[in-house]
């Protein structure tokens, strides 16, 4: 494996409330954004109504498409794929809308059918999670796409009018009256009536909810993607949406999370938790991957490689030699933690865990040594690579902050997302970096020629004989803090 040496893609997304361009950094199998900028056109605004896009919707979407052409121009990104999704599919003057569009943007349009567009939002969440296992649903202006995503694929993709602008007409109505509508509407959904225990929820409209519920927990790692809700908080969350109409602190309270979603949020919150009740789903979990991340893992077939051990790398723009020492520093750690009970489901799991963690080690070498490891902590937790819950964001962040500082402190706040064993886990992690680090002077090379060993009594650091020079006091010192850690006695062993 080799350094980030990344390429830009670009998508244009023309949706039902949006027109979106987002430019991506690919580099393997991470597609990390660079650029994003939306235009609320509104072209599905009365559609349900007349069968028509909006005329300002119209204009508003054509002249958002003449900018992204120039901006795509003067950025020389060559590579673009524009694709229109429900409203466009399903307006009367879609294909003529289309025509003109493709001109505006400069290049082709494709009309994504249901069926496609639910098949590449499942590629969009597989993209960002660790291999999904259930239903994905996408929300968008007026539709939604549901598709299964994991090893069993039962049923193939489905859509149905369910955004927000296709319920305009229930507005006024109550809870009960919405779900109903939305109960007769799956009635004949295969992806409903095979169920699935996890719903991956993707849309603007659903995270929008999300960060409600983040917003009424005060929970302390505001990133959305991997957030996880259980079948009884959407309930719950659903109800107090729908509780704003009679109440103006709620209505409030939903403004400031939602912003201009916040109109529209009682309906989607409806829509959600009646899947979830159908579906017998146990746990929603959300996705920032949707249908743009699944356009660009079809533009970049064929690219082989892990989202989250790529997205490292390409986030932190690590060079051969980082790559190089990080991949050294994961079988250097390695002997601390044989035998030891996994944190994360397997001891491969936790492999790819600490892998990205040892990624990292180096990635915080630009930064001012007074706050280093504070500045790494944070790029560590909120870093926006993908592939990996919020636990093990915590568990890699606290490793890092460990491997800069040993008596580093997790900020009281973020201490609930880890359990005791993950911190004690994380806090020998990172001791052990601290001491490849300084042994090596971050150079594979050098940290290959050494090895850690632990025994019932001690902790034994063996390398040859020619390499004493380069056990300096600071090496000592840290493999015997690394040996207080394990209960061990530190033994420097020459061979």
């Amino acid at each position: 494996m080799t350094g980030s040496r990344s390429r830009r893609v670009a998508v244009i997304d023309i949706g039902s409330n949006s027109v979106r361009l987002v430019i991506y950094s690919v580099w393997r199998a991470s597609a990390l954004p660079i650029f994003n900028e939306k235009v609320m056109a509104g072209l599905g605004r009365g559609l349900s109504l007349t069968g028509q896009l909006s005329q300002d919707g119209r204009e508003a979407a054509l002249a958002a498409l003449q900018r992204y052409r120039a901006i795509l121009d003067a950025l020389e990104v060559g590579e673009v794929r524009a694709v229109a999704t429900a409203a466009v599919r399903v307006a009367s003057d879609g294909a003529d809308f289309a025509r003109e569009a493709a001109l505006a943007a400069g290049v082709p349009l494709t009309i994504l059918s249901g069926r496609d567009e639910g098949r590449l939002s499942a590629e969009g969440v597989a993209a960002g999670i660790y291999r999904p296992t259930g239903l994905v649903g996408d929300i968008g202006g007026s539709s939604l796409e549901l598709h299964p995503v994991g090893e069993r694929i039962l049923t193939p993709g489905e859509s149905h009018m369910l955004g927000p602008l296709s319920l305009a007409e229930f507005d006024k109505a109550g809870g009960r009256k919405i779900r109903q509508y939305v109960e007769n509407v799956l009635d004949s959904s295969e992806a409903i009536r095979f169920g699935a225990e996890k719903f991956y929820a993707v849309g603007g409209a659903w995270r929008a909810l999300a960060k409600l519920k983040m917003a009424r927990d005060d929970y302390p790692l505001r990133v959305l993607n991997a957030y996880r809700m259980s079948a009884k908080h959407v309930s719950e969350l659903t109800e107090f949406v729908l509780s704003a109409r009679t109440s103006k602190s709620a209505s409030q309270e939903i403004s400031r999370a939602a912003g201009r979603r916040a109109s529209q949020l009682h309906l989607t919150a409806a829509v959600l938790d009646t899947i979830v009740r159908l579906a017998g789903v146990q746990e929603v979990i959300i996705s920032s991957g949707g249908l743009r991340e699944g356009v660009v893992r079809d533009m970049i077939n064929g690219e082989e490689g892990a989202p989250l051990i790529d997205g490292v790398i390409a986030f932190a723009k690590l060079n051969d030699a980082q790559v190089a020492f990080g991949q050294a520093l994961c079988d250097f750690v390695e002997p601390v933690f044989e035998g030891s009970k996994p944190l994360f489901g397997s001891p491969q799991e936790d492999r790819r865990i600490r892998l990205a963690a040892c990624l990292l080690a180096d990635s915080a070498s630009r930064f001012h040594p007074d706050n280093r490891d504070d500045m790494a902590y944070e790029q560590a937790l909120r870093g926006p690579y993908s592939g990996l819950d919020h636990s093990q964001r915590a568990y890699i962040a606290e490793a890092i902050g460990n491997r800069y500082a040993r008596a580093f402190r997790v900020p009281a706040d973020v201490k609930a997302l880890s359990s005791k064993s993950a911190s004690a886990s994380a806090r020998r992690l990172g001791l052990s970096m601290r001491l490849g680090a300084v042994f090596s002077a971050r150079s594979a090379p050098l940290l290959q020629r050494a090895r850690l060993s632990v025994t019932r009594e001690k902790l034994q650091f063996r390398l040859p004989r020619a390499d004493e020079p380069l056990v300096s006091e600071t090496v000592r010192r840290r493999l015997s803090q690394l040996a207080d850690n394990l209960e061990r006695d530190a033994e420097v062993v020459f061979e």
